[in-house]
């Protein structure tokens, strides 16, 4: 009996390439459709299918990173943002300690926080350099910029053109930038919800540089991520309260509150969840959670609403224990 064709299989071909390069098999494709075999590339990684040959080969041949690249594509630089901060140069941390290097990566971290894209120089002065004047100003930012190039050990990494500054996202991956893309993904189905849930508690590790400093740019830009984070879980929990799957909404504020266990919206509607379930002590449990966390914390009770919550579980309890 004939055996049917072999089939082969465009992912694992790429795997291949580079160990037929000595017979031209290489060129051609590469030079051709560079996006196409990139986003091929992205696919086998994503796979598990040959992975260390294929980011070898995505390496030799400098493919651009595709659209749908994440943090598994081989970037040169990696920036991780939420929580604590890490700069990786390729898969390693770049080592640093003197105070020369610390003030470069607050230049890296400022252009991150102003967006990465054409921040102007007066931005950056006044984050950075608020008491300097004039010329002085603008030269402590050019040496800020030699300085963070040179420990990058890529010139074309950060461009100044105009007065204005940006990271080439070329050769950046940012945490920040993953989990922005995330919170602004439109698709709320709850068929997706608790993937998407997933995904961005995967990639808010922690606040925005919360061990870093505390400069006002800094403080502005956790604060605006917070918010985007606590309005995604608040939307996706409603995505399940709205079918009365009180066990999973309870799920999702839980979740919420172990990042930001500061935000009394998310107490509140795990309290009504419990309620829904008819766990009143559990309810009762909750509230003192979270009141005793923000007269500690504020020196406020909690809001009229939550307290409404409380007592109206505290009464069905006395109620039914009668």
């Amino acid at each position: 009996m004939r055996q049917p064709p072999k089939v082969d299989c465009p992912i694992r071909r790429c795997s291949r390439v580079e160990s037929e390069e000595h017979a031209g098999f290489a060129s051609q494709p590469f030079s051709g459709l560079p996006s196409a075999i990139a986003e091929l590339c992205m696919d086998a990684v994503r796979a598990g299918i040959a992975v260390e040959s294929v980011r070898s080969l995505i390496l030799h041949h400098r493919l651009p990173a595709p659209a749908t690249a994440d943090g598994e594509w081989p970037w040169p630089f990696k920036v991780y943002v939420m929580g604590s901060f890490r700069l990786l140069k390729g898969d390693a941390p770049l080592r640093f300690s003197r105070r020369i290097q610390k003030r470069s990566l607050e230049l890296l971290q400022a252009l991150i926080a102003f967006g990465s894209t054409e921040v102007s120089a007066g931005a950056l002065i006044g984050a950075l350099w608020p008491d300097s004047d004039g010329d002085a100003s603008y030269h402590a930012l050019e040496c800020g910029l030699y300085r963070l190039r040179h420990l990058l050990g890529e010139p074309g990494a950060v461009i100044m053109a105009g007065g204005k500054v940006s990271l080439d996202r070329n050769y950046f991956w940012v945490d920040m930038w993953a989990l922005e893309r995330e919170l602004h993904e439109s698709d709320h189905s709850s068929s997706d919800a608790a993937s998407r849930l997933a995904r961005i508690r995967r990639l808010y590790a922690g606040h925005f540089l919360e061990q870093e400093s505390d400069r006002p740019w800094t403080l502005n830009t956790r604060q605006s991520l917070r918010d985007k984070f606590l309005r995604s879980i608040r939307e996706i929990a409603r995505i399940y309260e709205s079918q009365r799957l009180w066990q999973e909404a309870a799920r999702i504020y839980q979740n919420g509150i172990e990042l930001d266990d500061m935000a009394e919206d998310l107490y509140r509607g795990l309290m009504i969840c419990h309620r829904e379930l008819g766990e009143h002590t559990e309810v009762l449990q909750i509230y003192r959670r979270c009141r005793d966390l923000l007269l500690r914390s504020l020196g406020v009770p909690p809001n009229p609403k939550t307290q409404a919550i409380y007592n109206s579980a505290r009464q069905t309890l006395v109620t039914t224990t009668r």
